[in-house]
């Protein structure tokens, strides 16, 4: 068996489209490190559901699951470690598209990092917080609902979020340890509210590797290591032209698609006002 379990998650409800786009960049850039290729099959109604996907995925020779739609990515990823006996386990979501070659190995680099508890592909300073302060300044006649909402939710979200800067790893694209695992992850995800949570609230993934002293990293497409204090200036996620990121998803490529308007908010809301304004002047 493999030190390293590389986990896709194929969800039923995205269809075939993205499994393949994930195969496809998976074939193309060897991953550097050996391991063993785990496809998680979630919301599919019975094992011949699963067919095509796996007549696809078969020079890879993965080991698969089925699992029902209950719950979110966070509790697919629990059910892998806890069945699958892998020190090091690499999660990668339904949309995920690998985009260089050794990307394995430059993660693993990155968690092998003397103090490292995580590493992972993309980061963000975003705050839901934060977002509901923004969002009230760009509302040009707000109904009469949001304006009752709005100091709600920010009551509510001032409990839940930290505000900007609220440095976080995104779930996507990292690599830990399954002995890390077990002392941090979440047994229960139930609402999309607690996955946001576990991502950047105040119990996050990378608050609670804090905890234990270790570190979180981000590591680029070029294989550098970034500390949290540099994240902001990666070239990665939601940043200049992501030209160092090094696997992408569904919210990387809504930014590579963005006008330059929403570019600028996507990045001011990730990374902060000033950088923004840096990122116009490269």
């Amino acid at each position: 068996m493999q030190k390293i379990c590389v986990v896709h998650l194929a969800r039923a409800g995205n269809g075939f489209e993205p499994f393949r786009n994930f195969l496809n960049s998976y074939s193309l850039h060897p991953a550097g490190l050996e391991h063993e290729l785990l496809l998680v099959f979630k919301g599919f109604k019975e094992t011949n559901a699963v067919q095509d996907y796996l007549i696809e995925a078969r020079r890879f020779k993965p080991k698969y699951f089925i699992m029902s739609d209950f719950g979110f990515d966070l509790r697919a990823y629990w059910l892998a470690c806890q069945l699958f006996p892998h020190k090091v386990f690499c999660f990668l979501n339904s949309f995920s598209e690998l985009l260089a070659n050794d990307w394995l190995r430059k993660l693993f680099a990155g968690l092998e990092t003397p103090g490292v508890g995580v590493a992972g592909a993309t980061a963000s300073s975003e705050s839901m917080y934060t977002n509901v302060f923004i969002q009230r300044q760009l509302m040009v006649r707000p109904s009469f609902a949001r304006k009752v909402w709005t100091p709600i939710r920010l009551l509510l979200w001032r409990f839940f979020f930290q505000p900007f800067p609220n440095p976080h790893l995104r779930t996507n694209g990292i690599i830990i340890t399954q002995e890390m695992m077990v002392k941090i992850w979440p047994r229960f995800v139930m609402t999309k509210r607690g996955a946001y949570l576990f991502e950047n609230g105040k119990n996050s993934l990378t608050r609670r590797i804090q905890r234990h002293g270790r570190r979180p990293v981000l590591v680029g497409r070029d294989g550098r290591i970034f500390e949290i204090e540099n994240w902001g200036t990666s070239n990665t996620f939601r940043q200049g032209k992501q030209e160092n990121l090094l696997v992408a998803d569904n919210q990387t490529r809504q930014y590579d698609r963005a006008e330059d308007g929403e570019k600028k908010y996507l990045t001011e809301v990730a990374w902060g006002k000033d950088h923004t304004q840096a990122s116009n002047h490269c």
